[in-house]
């Protein structure tokens, strides 16, 4: 998910402003607001993203991960040969084409449409004729 889905999702559900949120992660709100209108990148400093974090009340690694960053914890971690293994073998291209995609019919929305509606006729067209006079000469 990007970090402005997750931003805005979460303001939304918890009933947040930008000047709330700024003023809480002590951020620039002018800068925030351009950041959620896409005119700036995401902050990607760890510090200014775990104040965002408890701001918004989401998970520190998810809210990094939505930047594209790892947290400095998780770094050490990535230096180890069996975890790099195993995150090799989750995020690899055999292992995704054993999860087929699902199928056109389970990924569309099915919406219903009211049978009045359905059944209404098309609008009836009348054609306008205009006297040869009323058009320009570049056109005639």
């Amino acid at each position: 998910m990007s970090f402005v889905r997750l931003v805005r999702e979460q303001m939304k559900e918890k009933g947040l402003s930008i000047r709330q949120i700024c003023r809480s992660a002590d951020i620039d709100p002018s800068f925030f607001a351009k950041v959620l209108r896409g005119e700036r990148r995401p902050p990607d400093d760890e510090p200014v993203l775990r104040r965002l974090a408890q701001a918004l009340s989401v998970d520190l690694v998810r809210l990094m991960v939505s930047v594209g960053r790892l947290p400095e914890s998780w770094r050490a971690q990535c230096e180890r040969p069996d975890v790099m293994a195993a995150l090799n073998g989750l995020f690899s291209p055999e292992r995704a084409l054993s999860h087929p995609p699902r199928p056109a019919a389970e990924r569309t929305k099915k919406v219903s449409v009211p049978s009045a509606v359905r059944k209404a006729p098309p609008p009836e067209r009348v054609p306008v004729r205009l006297p040869a006079s009323a058009l320009s000469e570049d056109l005639l």
